[in-house]
C-alpha cells in the first residue's frame, strides 16, 4: 500500500465557517433525489445509461431472468416477449417512476444491449448485439423497405440498431455486421 500513497496526494480540506453558527448542521454531500435495484431472479447487468431533454432515465443492459419487471405503457409502444437471455432496455422518470420496461431479444442464446442514447426529439436509439437469426421486429420493419441490413451476416454476434420515439414506439431497426463477429460497446 506504501506504493500507491506516492502515487495518490492526500490532500486537508477545511470549511471556513466565519460568523456562521457553528453549531447548525451541515450537510456537504447532495441529498439522494431516487434510488432503486431493476432486476430479477437471475444474473442481470445495466451497460449503458443516459438522460432525454425532460430529465427521463434510460438504462440498458442484458437479463437472463424470466422475472424481469417489465412494463407496456400501451399506445404502440414497443414491448418483447422473454425468449432466453435478451437484452432490456427500461425508461424511468426524472423522479424515479418506472414508465417502460422491455425486453429485447430473438431465437438465439443471447442479445446484449450496449448503448443507449437520446436526440434533441426525444428520440431513443439503442446498440447492441445479437446471435439470433430472427430479432423482432426487425424482420418486419425491413418489409417496410429502406432498412440498411435485414439479416445476421453471420459470426457469432452481428450489431443491430434501434430507433424508438419519444413515446417508446420502436421506429426502425437494422442488424449491423459483417461476416466475423461484430459487438458494438
Amino acid at each position: 500500500i506504501s506504493h500507491l500513497a506516492s502515487q495518490f496526494p492526500v490532500y486537508d480540506v477545511r470549511v471556513l465557517l466565519n460568523n456562521s453558527n457553528k453549531e447548525e448542521e451541515r450537510v456537504i454531500d447532495p441529498p439522494l433525489i431516487w434510488a432503486t435495484y431493476y432486476g430479477g431472479s437471475a444474473y442481470d447487468g445495466p451497460l449503458d445509461i443516459t438522460t432525454d431533454y425532460l430529465g427521463n432515465v434510460y438504462i440498458c443492459g442484458y437479463h437472463f431472468s424470466s422475472d424481469l419487471p417489465v412494463l407496456n405503457p400501451g399506445n404502440g409502444a414497443y414491448f418483447g416477449a422473454f425468449t432466453g437471455a435478451d437484452a432490456f432496455i427500461t425508461k424511468f422518470s426524472n423522479s424515479g417512476v418506472l414508465l417502460w420496461a422491455t425486453h429485447y431479444g430473438g431465437n438465439g442464446a443471447g442479445e446484449f444491449a450496449s448503448a443507449v442514447t437520446t436526440d434533441l426529439s426525444g428520440n431513443l436509439f439503442v446498440t447492441g448485439y445479437s446471435n439470433s437469426t430472427d430479432l423482432s421486429p426487425l424482420n418486419a420493419l425491413v418489409n417496410a423497405g429502406g432498412y440498411y441490413q435485414p439479416a445476421n451476416a453471420g459470426g457469432t454476434y452481428d450489431g443491430f440498431i434501434l430507433r424508438f420515439n419519444s413515446n417508446s414506439v420502436l421506429t426502425w431497426g437494422t442488424y449491423y455486421g459483417g461476416a466475423g463477429d461484430d459487438q458494438p460497446l
